[in-house]
């Protein structure tokens, strides 16, 4: 019985060590339009990946992404909004854990 325990503990201890470590990163949309969808990918050469937890956010709502630490701490968001207007902005998901969408609605083209 101890060495079920024994085993047991070890496979606590040790899966921490092969986790993939996750980035956190709030979209906060302080824009005047709603977003429709967000879209994240690892480089210009993945696929993009649409976040299902950042989807219909109003004005002055924000929703916190979970991402896989695969392809290094640049990422690539696409953001579209209901306006049909859509902003894509690469930010060091290492270093910064927020994304404010205002700044960059005015910018993107409707």
């Amino acid at each position: 019985m101890r060495l079920l325990y024994g085993m047991v503990l070890s496979a606590f201890l040790i899966a921490p060590i092969y986790a993939q470590p996750t980035h956190y990163v709030e979209v906060i949309n302080d824009a005047p339009s709603t977003i429709q969808r967000v879209e994240v990918r690892a480089g210009s050469n993945s696929a993009w990946e649409t976040m299902d937890d950042a989807t219909l956010l109003h004005g002055s709502e924000s929703a916190t992404l979970g991402l896989r630490d695969e392809g290094g701490c640049r990422r690539d968001f696409r953001i579209t909004f209901v306006d049909r207007r859509v902003m894509t902005q690469r930010i060091d998901v290492c270093r910064y854990s927020g994304l404010r969408t205002r700044l960059y609605w005015q910018r993107a083209a409707p």
